[in-house]
């Protein structure tokens, strides 16, 4: 019962049960919301944990490879989400649920249109056409998300996690024989969070750029 109607913050709400829970109880989670999860947007009170992989880093940022966020709205995602209760350590105020996360997403776009459309010089001036080409893209991991019961926030999440993405490309040239292509990239990393204590200055807008703060803060200290 202790998760249930928690007032929360973005990151790790898709994960929350909703309902009261027992330790050792699962549920599932609405895949379409796992982009909160893996790509959360917005000013974050939670700073990466050093020693990631870069790979899976650039996944969580762009939301699964930058693919399933050209999709997300497609409802052309697939996959299952499944949350565990594993245990609640401590006692109020200062209670932490540990929540293990299990999932697996694959997605996958038509891409002939703008393959035909992108041909190369050579392509175009032999006669050579897309027939036929897909994107797709998986990933599949296990975490573990540490709910702060006291804060109603998460406290630390931590990833790892298998990315696979294929290209495949079916092409005909001006003598009518076909050639397919298929391109794979796989990858295995980890990736973790972990949140920072409230610093009482305004949030900053995700779209503001870093540098330009840092030399405004140098230009009001050499006022002072």
């Amino acid at each position: 019962s202790l998760l249930a109607d928690l007032r929360v913050e973005p990151v790790g709400e898709a994960l929350l049960p909703g309902k009261p829970v027992a330790v050792g109880e699962s549920w599932g989670a609405d895949v379409d919301r796992l982009l909160e999860f893996l790509a959360p947007g917005g000013t974050l009170g939670h700073v990466p944990q050093e020693g990631g992989s870069q790979l899976l880093e650039r996944t969580l940022r762009l939301g699964c490879g930058g693919l399933v966020d050209s999709l997300w709205n497609r409802r052309e995602l697939d996959g299952l989400v499944t949350c565990t209760l594993m245990k609640v350590e401590g006692s109020a105020p200062n209670q932490r649920a540990i929540v293990q996360v299990e999932f697996r997403c694959r997605t996958s776009m038509d891409r002939t249109a703008q393959a035909q459309a992108l041909r190369s010089a050579i392509e175009i001036r032999t006669g050579t056409q897309v027939e036929q080409q897909t994107s797709s893209f998986a990933v599949e991991g296990r975490g573990e998300l540490v709910w702060d019961l006291g804060q109603n926030r998460a406290q630390s999440f931590r990833l790892v996690g298998n990315e696979e993405w294929t290209l495949v490309a079916v092409m005909r040239g001006a003598d009518g024989l076909r050639s397919t292509q298929v391109f794979k990239l796989e990858g295995t990393g980890e990736q973790g969070y972990r949140a920072i204590e409230p610093t009482g200055e305004e949030p900053k807008s995700w779209t503001e750029n870093p540098k330009e703060r840092e030399e405004s803060k140098e230009k009001d200290s050499l006022k002072d």
